[in-house]
């Protein structure tokens, strides 16, 4: 005899209804899968498409992306501040800032113009076995007071501060000239004190002091302010003071420099400044006295802005002195 088993119909419900759980579990389980592969894949694609927005050139500086692992991209940005995306660090989606590259002791803070204007860097081959010497013989020359970055006086715009003197500005030039592959000593010895008049006897003194000879010496100055002068000139947009060399005969001395051939290259520095940036130097300026550029050649005297510029425009100039000096010096002037 068959039998036939009648399933009741609650029972027919309930394993339909085990049977829809299972279904929507498994959906559940591939659908959190998907999202986390997609959310993975949209973390690189935001890393790479940042990179990509900044370039070598920006004045931020160069954005690089590295990768810690299958799925943690790390995006960096060489200059402060610095934006760090890092999935093993920080909760998933999260950014941070960190500071990367202090400012230095007492250095005016970037303009927003500044930001928007990046200087000229460092692409001259560079001549490693050329040693400069910068030096100021007027040591405690500066520039116009700003609100919020006051200094002391010693004199109308004097200072023995040297994080606002002229001497700020020759570490500038240093650090620059330095980048081009030259070597480099910036002698900050205040000739200046006791006796301003005799402050050329005192830095020749402070030259003299070094046994090996130099491939070129600066005695760089700030400049007096003259009605009817430019307070700054325009310089990739930028508003920068203005220089000037300033060379000597040495007319009532016995020991004289070679004024021919310290004038040949102060002529053509100028030349090369101004072929890129017009009226960013003035024509060199010929005296009778010798500012103690005899002791080697080339030497000169580099005037950097006057008492009305501010250091900050002083400090931006800077990056075009040192680009023309590594042009003269390296020989490849005639590019310009």
């Amino acid at each position: 005899m068959i039998r036939i088993k009648v399933v009741k119909a609650s029972h027919l419900v309930l394993g339909v209804l085990v049977a829809l759980a299972v279904v929507v579990l498994i959906a559940l389980i591939c659908k959190t899968m998907f999202f986390d592969a997609s959310a993975a894949n949209a973390d690189v694609a935001l890393a790479t498409n940042t990179a990509a927005q900044w370039s070598e050139n920006s004045p931020l500086g160069c954005f690089r992306v590295a990768y810690s692992g299958a799925s943690a991209p790390v995006a960096m940005l060489a200059s402060n501040p610095v934006i760090i995306f890092d999935n093993a660090q920080e909760k998933e989606g999260t950014f941070s800032w960190k500071e990367d590259e202090p400012l230095p002791l007492n250095a005016p803070e970037a303009s927003a113009s500044a930001l928007a204007t990046p200087t000229p860097a460092p692409t001259i081959q560079p001549a490693a076995s050329k040693r400069i010497l910068i030096y100021h013989t007027h040591t405690h020359e500066a520039y116009a007071q700003e609100e919020g970055n006051e200094y002391v006086e010693t004199g109308a715009w004097r200072t023995a501060d040297a994080d606002h003197s002229v001497v700020r500005v020759g570490a500038e030039l240093a650090s620059l000239l330095r980048m081009y592959g030259f070597e480099v000593t910036h002698d900050t010895t205040d000739n200046e004190m006791p006796d301003f008049n005799t402050a050329y006897t005192r830095s020749l003194e402070t030259v003299l002091a070094y046994s090996e000879p130099f491939d070129m010496y600066i005695d760089l100055h700030r400049d007096a302010y003259a009605a009817g002068e430019e307070r700054t000139v325009q310089a990739n947009g930028q508003e920068v003071a203005q220089l000037m060399i300033l060379l000597g005969r040495g007319d009532n001395f016995v020991d004289k420099p070679d004024f021919d051939a310290n004038y040949g290259f102060a002529t053509l520095l100028t030349d090369v400044l101004n072929a890129r940036h017009p009226g960013l130097c003035r024509d060199v300026m010929v005296k009778g006295n010798r500012y103690n550029q005899h002791v080697g050649t080339p030497a000169l005297l580099i005037e950097v802005g006057h008492n009305e510029n501010t250091l900050a425009e002083a400090l931006a100039s800077m990056p075009y002195l040192a680009e023309g000096i590594a042009t003269v010096l390296n020989g490849e002037a005639d590019r310009y």
